[in-house]
């Protein structure tokens, strides 16, 4: 994952309501019906987000937003189970 810093406004509106959604766990096909377009084009956002961000997957993608202080409205990616799940793993 890329640690260099990144400019808060590098993800485009759209780009960003994905990455909420992701946040929010849903699936590519969920935010394609939510979004009102297909399937691909929530693929092709997460391929733009995954590369402008440094990022292999959605957890180092919510990780690169949060360090860098991309706000996703009124959930942060810290916020997320995801995240959590990523830095401290799954408590049983």
């Amino acid at each position: 994952m890329n640690h260099t810093p990144i400019k808060k406004n590098i993800l485009t509106k759209k780009e960003l309501s994905v990455l909420k959604l992701l946040s929010e766990g849903f699936t590519s096909k969920n935010i394609a019906v939510k979004l009102k377009v297909t399937c691909r084009t929530v693929e092709f956002h997460t391929a733009r987000i995954y590369k402008k961000l440094g990022a292999k997957n959605k957890i180092q993608a919510l990780n690169a937003a949060y360090q860098n202080g991309i706000t996703l409205g009124t959930v942060t990616p810290f916020e997320t189970s995801a995240v959590r799940i990523a830095r401290h793993g799954v408590k049983r």
